[in-house]
């Protein structure tokens, strides 16, 4: 067809055109409205089927981190239904998803970490009502001495015993408070702890000249041994309660006579003190245990000696809290102890 003719009568749409040899002639038509519906139709395919797809994409995704999570929910189910100090694996070994492993290994080191502490404050608490329950039974039997007893030599003697059962109640009881209090607070010039600059010959004079009494009383011989002008960082109380312990383990422990030596030094950017007796020492064994919370040795419980079994434990745990150490070594020359705590140099 060579010839093409549009019209447009009414709601029609006409197209004509003859044949190529003009022998014929086609007419085509079709409604306005016909279009229109084609025209919604295509504009509907081309809205509904992304409309489709996005749909059945965010379905996909849903299934997929619906059932991905499913371990997750049931890791939180096992957790919720755990008894407090239950310290069973949380996780399910090989059967663990493996994206949770890292999780599950994490919280049980934590549930591990939990068991010991809770063991740990569980022994601390019934070591301390042992050793508060001694000192309290002797109070109550020598209070009923005292108050029975009609001769004044022996009430004074009765007296003087509860005098020292009372002293020995309070000093478990301070030590147990001092022990609670440094494990509740961190480090030194951390979480509010703000150290001073302390004259570490000057806390080490004072100390010495505290106890002299004590040691003139005993028989003992507690000097101090002239060091260099040194300074630490610190709490300035703390540090005399470490070497108030200190000196107290050396007049406790070690016989009438005994010389104690009190000094301290440098050793490159560490600052060093040192409490040196020549006592009867501590066995190689007992060397470890002598820093654990109500430990005292051997030779101590042999001898019958008394104390709390924590001075010790609280020196080191106020050196560590220093950034310091305390360790126990062999004494210069012959039998004996010597403590000594390090420091960072201020």
């Amino acid at each position: 067809m060579e010839e093409h003719v549009r019209q447009q009568r009414g709601d029609w749409l006409l197209m004509a055109a003859y044949s190529p040899d003009r022998r014929a002639w086609a007419v085509a038509g079709q409604t306005r409205s016909f279009y229109s519906q084609l025209d919604r139709k295509l504009m509907w395919q081309a809205l509904l089927v992304p409309l489709v797809y996005a749909v059945v994409v965010l379905l996909t995704l849903w299934i997929a981190a619906w059932r991905g999570l499913l371990p997750l929910a049931a890791l939180g189910e096992r957790i919720g239904q755990r008894q407090a100090g239950d310290a069973r694996p949380v996780g399910q070994g090989e059967n663990e998803c493996i994206e949770l492993q890292p999780i599950t290994w994490a919280l049980d080191a934590y549930a591990e970490r939990e068991a010991a502490l809770r063991q740990q404050e569980q022994r601390f608490f019934a070591d301390a009502a042992h050793e508060l329950r001694t000192p309290l039974a002797a109070i109550g039997a020598q209070a009923h001495v005292l108050s029975q007893e009609r001769d004044p030599g022996r009430q004074a003697q009765a007296l003087a015993q509860l005098q020292q059962s009372v002293q020995r109640g309070g000093d478990v009881l301070s030590k147990v408070l001092t022990l609670s209090r440094l494990d509740a607070q961190g480090a030194i010039g951390h979480a509010g702890h703000a150290p001073g600059r302390i004259d570490l010959g000057a806390l080490l004079a004072d100390g010495v000249a505290e106890h002299a009494p004590r040691a003139l009383a005993s028989g003992h011989n507690l000097g101090l041994v002239p060091g260099p002008a040194v300074s630490v960082s610190g709490e300035c109380a703390l540090l005399r309660t470490a070497v108030d312990n200190l000196i107290d383990n050396a007049l406790r422990y070690t016989p009438s006579g005994s010389r104690i030596d009190v000094a301290w030094g440098v050793r490159g950017d560490e600052v060093w003190c040192a409490v040196e007796d020549d006592g009867p020492g501590v066995e190689s064994a007992d060397r470890a245990r002598v820093f654990e919370r109500f430990e005292r040795g051997r030779l101590v419980h042999a001898e019958g000696q008394s104390g709390s079994g924590l001075g010790l434990a609280i020196a080191r745990e106020i050196a560590r809290q220093h950034g310091g150490s305390l360790r126990l070594t062999a004494a210069a020359s012959g039998p004996g102890c010597r403590f000594v705590m390090t420091l960072p140099a201020a």
